[in-house]
């Protein structure tokens, strides 16, 4: 009889779980679904084509040059995957979709470590399932979802670390930050936080043999992560730093540079947590502290925020882009997800506090719900020259010529007939690479010279094909005067942020 009784508490208190695991799943599904809507549509836009590219150059030399910023393990496996019998707008795209689609997995695995129960996991799974600009990047081909899943892995690997207490777990968590470098470039940032925190727990806890293997992997890591960063990352940090401009914390005053995080954060993780997200943030760490497995995450946390503070105002790091930012603003809204399981378990033990346990989890539903941006699958992005682009190469007769706006040349790189040719670039761009448009009957047009480039590309041309993307407001009309004073324009077609003209001169 007794047997029997337990039996039955048993499954009674595997109801809960097994239900959890089963809204995950439905959940988990949504997320995917979400992902792979647009994926394929639209072509590629300008920073898409600027990976691409590394798909269509020849040799490892125009390979390694074609890098610049993508890590370059990440960049090798598009490679096979442009062999698929697929358009390139889907076979390229699936790397990201695959890394934002493993993001989900490891939300809900980490969600439900840090919060010590699967609600933990099926909250955390939901909110980076819904959110935006995870949604967002795993259409694009950037490496930013594989920088969130890197991310998560590494905090779930330091957390095996801590619950087991084996060698063989912190040499997998050394691996996972190491060689996690060839992928994304996010994972040298997210190291030193773990391993410190790691370490200041073994050295709390009085436990010298684990502050030794922590302190033997963090060495390995650092010496990796030296090398890794002198031979692939340095040289493309001046011209990042040029090109985020006004996205680095300002270190004049403290005050102002405290002001400026505390926007920064609100941008990174207001698409997933609400206008309120770092307040919910700040709260969710709190929470988490009463749980001692929990604990080294918290002061990781804190001390990733404070070291990409600090990165931020030397000018190494962009704080308020939210795309550089994803896998930042993932790790804290996972560890809030799970903060707020974890107290709605909590109460769930007193049977006074049901009531408030079962409103913990609704009302922050509620608060990051309040407004989201919906539909999170929006291509804000979309630049879609590479059909025009295409449809020129395949109609273009002799005697045509091309005339091509300047901001389009990486999309023109990776879209043309031709194998694209790709040039180091030098001095404060050193670490880029540009397109070397070698075609000799491609005029490119510049905003400084638009009537010197007209005059060109119509000298001795039977048509001039015009193809532009992402033309300022006062330049397509401008451009449309100067060709309309050389010929006729015959035919125009246009896509999202994309036009196409061709003229024949009288």
């Amino acid at each position: 009889m007794e047997a029997a009784e337990l039996s039955d508490a048993h499954r009674r208190q595997a109801v809960g779980p097994r239900a959890l695991r089963a809204a995950a799943c439905v959940v988990g599904l949504v997320g995917v679904a979400l992902r792979a809507f647009a994926v394929g549509r639209p072509g590629f836009w300008n920073d898409e084509a600027w990976v691409a590219i590394s798909t269509r150059v020849s040799g490892v030399l125009q390979f390694l040059v074609s890098l610049s910023v993508t890590p370059i393990l990440w960049a090798a496996m598009l490679r096979p995957l442009a062999w698929l019998p697929l358009p390139p707008e889907i076979s390229l795209r699936l790397l990201p979709l695959g890394f934002g689609i493993a993001t989900l997995w490891l939300a809900w695995r980490l969600g439900g470590r840090l919060a010590g129960h699967p609600l933990g996991g099926l909250l955390s799974l939901t909110v980076v399932a819904v959110n935006p600009v995870s949604v967002l990047w795993s259409q694009q081909l950037k490496p930013y979802t594989a920088e969130a899943a890197l991310a998560l892995l590494a905090f779930l690997s330091a957390d095996a670390a801590v619950r087991h207490e084996r060698s063989v777990d912190v040499v997998v968590l050394a691996l996972v930050l190491a060689l996690g470098t060839t992928l994304s470039n996010a994972q040298l940032m997210v190291g030193p936080p773990i391993l410190a925190a790691l370490a200041a727990r073994a050295l709390l806890r009085g436990d010298g043999g684990a502050l030794r293997r922590i302190v033997v992997a963090g060495m390995v890591v650092l010496l990796w992560n030296a090398v890794w960063f002198a031979l692939f990352v340095r040289a493309w940090l001046a011209p990042m730093q040029s090109y985020w401009g006004d996205h680095f914390a300002p270190s004049t005053h403290p005050a102002v540079l405290l002001a400026f995080a505390r926007q920064s954060f609100d941008r990174l993780l207001g698409p997933g947590l609400g206008v309120n997200g770092t307040w919910l943030a700040l709260g969710g760490l709190a929470v988490l502290c009463v749980r001692p497995g929990a604990r080294w995450a918290v002061l990781a946390l804190l001390l990733l925020a404070a070291e990409l503070i600090a990165l931020s105002a030397t000018g190494s790091f962009p704080l308020d882009v939210q795309r550089t930012g994803l896998f930042v603003s993932t790790l804290f809204q996972v560890a809030t997800a799970a903060a707020v399981g974890s107290l709605a378990v909590q109460l769930w033990g007193w049977r006074s506090l049901r009531p408030l346990a079962l409103a913990v989890p609704l009302l922050f539903g509620f608060e990051i719900a309040r407004d989201h941006q919906w539909p999170p699958y929006s291509q804000v992005r979309a630049e879609d020259l590479g059909p025009l682009v295409q449809e020129v190469e395949r109609e273009r007769q002799a005697g045509d010529h091309i005339l091509l706006y300047a901001g389009s040349v990486y999309v023109w790189g990776y879209y043309q007939a031709r194998t694209p040719v790709v040039l180091q670039a030098t001095e404060h761009l050193a670490g880029w690479f540009f397109v070397r448009v070698d075609d000799p009957d491609v005029t490119m047009l510049g905003r400084d010279d638009i009537d010197g480039a007209i005059a060109r590309a119509f000298t001795g041309a039977r048509r001039v094909w015009f193809l532009g993307s992402r033309l300022r407001p006062d330049e397509e009309p401008m451009i449309r005067a100067r060709l309309a004073t050389r010929g006729r324009v015959v035919r125009e077609e246009r896509r999202e942020r994309a036009l196409l003209l061709l003229v024949e001169p009288p």
